[in-house]
Order: structure tokens, then sequence, then C-alpha cells
């Protein structure tokens, strides 16, 4: 009878002393099992804050507003969190502002127990691209330019000019043409949108139309017609434009149309290029300050890249 209580009492130490050894095997594959999570997530919250790093800059390169903003991915919501301030080191030069970026981000969502954290920064030199101050006149055209009726120019013409589309602007056509908000081909009469950057390519059609007197547009319009055309690229008989035009052909302004800010004709034609009617183009820096905005900044060096504790 001893016998058995002894060996009852064996057995039942050694399934507590197993129970224990399960309990510990259990709880500690439980904590490798969240730390890897952790980890992961460590990973995740990291890269988060990079994309809003990126997402910062590629909004600075647009021209965006500087301002703080918050952004998104794994369909999670404010996973990144970026506060964008001037820094408070002197810029290399008058015409580039310094940029202290801070970019959290955080994985998984706020209410997690596992959620992780982490900050990055950088400095960012900053230049607006293209110069308004460059743009001087009212008008400008590679060529002769025709002027009758009552036509109104207040502000510079430039006759037979030489146009550098890339001085002027700080980029290239194509880069121009890529970076546009609105790109139309052989568009219809009196298109719109026709705001911030629009770029028209005439390809089968022999003109743009601008005819409404009530139709606007605004910022920088790029119209260009293929090589060798021999009507005008852009016909404007009335409405009204703030801003800067520049044709790649031949232009006509007829009718009551108006337009504040300059105009470019290259490769236009003195028989075709030409105002008559009672249009008014005047010569206004402000609107043409306010189109430039949209060329976007060139971001001229990233440095002193940290991870905040």
């Amino acid at each position: 009878m001893r016998n058995r209580a002894y060996t009852l009492l064996l057995v039942l130490g050694l399934l507590a002393v197993l129970i224990l050894i399960g309990s510990a095997v259990i709880s500690l594959a439980s904590g490798e099992t969240r730390m890897v999570r952790l980890q992961n997530n460590s990973i995740r919250a990291f890269y988060l804050a990079e994309a809003g790093m990126e997402d910062a800059i590629a909004r600075i390169k647009k021209g965006a507003d500087f301002n703080d903003f918050t952004g998104k991915l794994y369909s999670q919501i404010n996973e990144y969190s970026v506060d964008i301030t001037p820094n408070t080191l002197p810029a290399p030069s008058p015409a580039v502002t310094t940029y202290v970026i801070n970019s959290s981000g955080s994985y998984p969502d706020i209410n997690s127990a596992d959620k992780v954290s982490r900050r990055v920064s950088e400095n960012i030199d900053v230049k607006p691209n293209g110069d308004p101050s460059k743009i001087i006149n009212a008008i400008e055209v590679n060529g002769e330019l025709k002027i009758s009726g009552a036509a109104v120019i207040n502000g510079g013409i430039k006759q037979n000019a030489i146009l550098d589309f890339e001085l002027i602007f700080d980029v290239s056509k194509e880069e121009m043409e890529q970076m546009a908000y609105h790109k139309y081909t052989d568009p219809e009469n009196n298109v719109i949108p026709v705001d911030k950057i629009t770029w028209v390519n005439l390809a089968n059609q022999s003109s743009f139309v601008i005819s409404e007197t009530g139709w606007s547009g605004s910022g920088i319009l790029v119209v260009k017609a293929p090589a060798g055309s021999t009507s005008p690229t852009l016909e404007i008989e009335g409405g009204t434009f703030n801003g800067v035009i520049w044709v790649i052909g031949n232009l006509r302004i007829t009718g009551n149309a108006v337009i504040n800010g300059a105009v470019f004709v290259e490769d236009g034609s003195a028989e075709i290029t030409k105002l008559t009617g009672t249009p008014r183009i005047n010569y206004d820096p402000a609107q043409v300050a306010s189109a430039f905005v949209y060329l976007g900044n060139s971001v001229l060096k990233v440095y002193e890249w940290q991870e905040i504790q």
C-alpha cells in the first residue's frame, strides 16, 4: 500500500515538473514570437518613416506647400507623419532655403499593443525652379510680329528674339511635358481645365482655338505644332489667361482676348503670327511669378540623415 502511495506521489511530482517545464517552454516560445513580431513591426515602422521622407521630398520637388502632412501604406491610418520646418542653419546662397524634415512611422495601428514607432530626420537645401525675373516683356517672338486694329500691348515687345525654353524655365521641354498637370493632344476648342501647367500637342489638328468670351485659364500653357505647320498653332479669339503662354509654332490673337502675364512665340512666321481686333496683352510680373510656382523646386542637397530615438 505504501509502495502505491509512494509511486502515486512520484508520478504526481513528475507531472508537476513536466507542467512547469511545459509552461516555461510555452512562455519562452510566446516571448520569442512576440519579439519576432515586434522586430518585424519595427522594420515596417522604419520603412514607413523613410516612405514619409520620400513623400516629403517628392512634394517639395513638385512645388507643394511646405506644410506638415500624414500618409499611409498597408491600408492603415496615418502610418507616417511628416513635419517640415525651416532650418536655422544659414543657407548656402540667397536663392536656396534649407529645411529640416522629420518623419515618423508606426506599425501596426495605434490601438495595437505591439505598435512600434521609428523616427528619422534629415536636412535638405531647396532652390525654386525657374526665375520669373528673367521675363521682362509682354511678348517675345523669334521673328516679326504684325499688330493691327486696336490691339493693345502694355509692356515690352521683343522681335527677332533668341528664345531659349530651358533658360527661361530651368527645365527642358521634355521635362515640362512630363510634369504637366494637364496634357492634351488635338483638344476640342475651349478645352478646360487649363491651369497650373498645361501641355497641348497638335498632331492631326491644325490649331488649338480659344474662342469663348467666358473662357479662362492660368499658369503655364505650352502649345506645340508639328514641324512645318503653316496654320495658327494657337488661336485666341476671346477669354482671359493669367500666366505664361509659350507657343512652338504660330500665334494669332484676335477679338477681345485678354492675357495678363507674358507670351512667347517660337518658330512663328510673320505672315501668321499677328494681333488683330481688340485683344490686350498686359505684362504682369505677379501673374508670371504665380505661374512659376508650378515648376516646383530642385533639391540640391540631402544631408545629416539620422534616426531619432
